[in-house]
């Protein structure tokens, strides 16, 4: 054997240069390729063996829910949050039971539903994710926490205080979860965040939280004015969204003040909003000023208007005919052919009435 060696060797020394290189980098390649596969092996022989235990405590967790549920006594049932206890120190039971008990909850209700949720609370779980929240670090675990406490509907004081230390964190994620949690456990009461929020929030998490807020009563709505004043442009389109879809009326003087907000995102939304809640009132208040609006706001002007425009409307329409701005032009043409049932007549004493007051008023 030493022999082969050392034959391969003087014939590797006795090669040219550039041939010895290539050799070396076929056999460092081939050494790769074997540890690469070797390390392979082993991750799927470890996956194998956590799946395989991941079986058996998820079996062996379900037979003690299934025990606790049917139990006669409650000596029986302290007997089994002791067992489910002992589980919980090791983090990878703890992932298993935390799975077995959702997946029960999501099949029961009632006075079962509650039974798992009380599992879940006595067992030390609910305590042990309030932990991660409060002293955690890393942002999936916190993450990971406001799930299963939301999962879990736990609504106690302390978790929603821990809780509200996430509105701002510098990840999305993180802040994604602490807003549903807020809204999917106390509602529209939940919305308190938004008067500490600083960061902004995204179409996605609007979408989510405005899904959630439907299983609730708007009644519960509080703050609306103050979100519409905020520094937050991304609470002040929320509170706009919001005021719209639940048709709070009530706060349109905060919603002709948004008329003059630096954003003009918020301005053209404001503008929408004004319309679909107050029609003509909110028409008659802008148009005057349409000449002064930016672009963006004429556009989303005209195009409220397409249907069951106002003879004054028209006239509005009429009047941008020639814009030079292409889109203007076209969003006029469109509403005057929308609108054809109000005749040329109806156009013609609409100008001679604003012709006549404009001379009473020369006259005075």
């Amino acid at each position: 054997m030493m022999g082969i060696i050392q034959y391969l060797k003087d014939y590797y020394y006795q090669l040219p240069l550039l041939v010895q290189v290539v050799w070396l980098l076929i056999f460092f390649f081939i050494l790769y390729i074997l540890i690469l596969i070797s390390y392979i092996g082993f991750i799927r022989g470890a996956l194998r063996s956590k799946n395989k235990e991941r079986i058996v405590y998820k079996r062996f967790f379900e037979d003690l829910l299934f025990k606790y549920i049917v139990a006669s006594s409650a000596e029986e049932r302290d007997i089994i949050l002791v067992k489910f206890n002992r589980q919980i120190s090791k983090k990878f039971r703890r992932k298993v039971l935390v799975s077995s008990l959702f997946g029960v909850m999501m099949q029961v209700s009632g006075e079962k539903e509650e039974s798992v949720k009380k599992i879940y609370s006595e067992s030390g779980l609910e305590q042990l994710a309030i932990k991660d929240l409060k002293i955690a670090n890393k942002w999936n675990v916190i993450a990971g926490a406001l799930v299963e406490l939301m999962r879990f509907k736990i609504d106690s004081d302390e978790a929603k205080n821990y809780a509200k230390r996430y509105i701002n964190h510098e990840r999305e994620e993180v802040r994604r979860k602490a807003h549903l949690y807020l809204i999917s456990l106390f509602g529209f009461k939940g919305l308190f965040f938004l008067d500490e929020l600083t960061e902004g929030l995204s179409e996605w998490i609007q979408i989510q939280l405005l899904e959630n807020l439907r299983k609730f009563d708007d009644r519960e709505m509080e703050g609306l004015h103050s979100w519409l004043q905020s520094k937050n442009d991304t609470v002040v389109l929320f509170a706009l969204k919001l005021a719209r879809i639940y048709k709070r009326s009530e706060v349109k003087d905060d919603l002709f003040e948004l008329l003059s907000h630096e954003n003009v995102n918020i301005r053209t939304y404001t503008i929408i909003v004004l319309v679909s809640l107050l029609g003509s009132e909110a028409k008659e208040r802008i148009r005057p000023k349409f000449n002064a609006l930016a672009l963006e706001e004429k556009i989303c002007f005209l195009e409220l208007l397409e249907k069951e425009a106002t003879p004054e409307d028209i006239l509005l329409a009429k009047e941008n005919l020639q814009n030079e701005n292409l889109e203007l032009s076209f969003l006029a043409q469109k509403i005057i052919a929308i609108n054809n049932s109000l005749t040329m007549e109806s156009l013609n004493d609409l100008q001679s009435r604003q012709l006549s007051s404009v001379a009473l008023k020369s006259k005075k």
